[in-house]
């Protein structure tokens, strides 16, 4: 990243334009956007949220990258097995 660019990572956003049947004024999608106060991206690069939920912020942790990435290290990579113990440091970012 150099200076004066715009950082690019997981974003909860409003739709106010679409010309995506997909996607409606007022919906509210997740994915990787420009953090900015309006980013144009294509549908291919979001994912349509439900509506009313309570906490969009969700889709950027427990239900999103951090998540995912948390729950396929500790099944996949780490393949637990009944009886083991594993510390999760809060201090170690996202993932811990």
């Amino acid at each position: 990243v150099r200076p004066g660019d715009i950082m690019i990572g997981g974003g909860v956003s409003e739709v106010i334009y679409s010309n995506d049947s997909k996607f409606k004024i007022g919906d509210k999608v997740v994915g990787l956007t420009k953090w900015q106060k309006y980013s144009v991206v294509k549908a291919k690069d979001i994912k349509l949220l439900p509506p009313n939920y309570p906490d969009y912020s969700h889709f950027l942790g427990v239900l999103g990258i951090s998540g995912l990435t948390a729950y396929f290290g500790l099944k996949k990579i780490g393949q637990l097995k009944e009886g083991e113990t594993v510390v999760v440091s809060g201090a170690a970012g996202g993932v811990g």
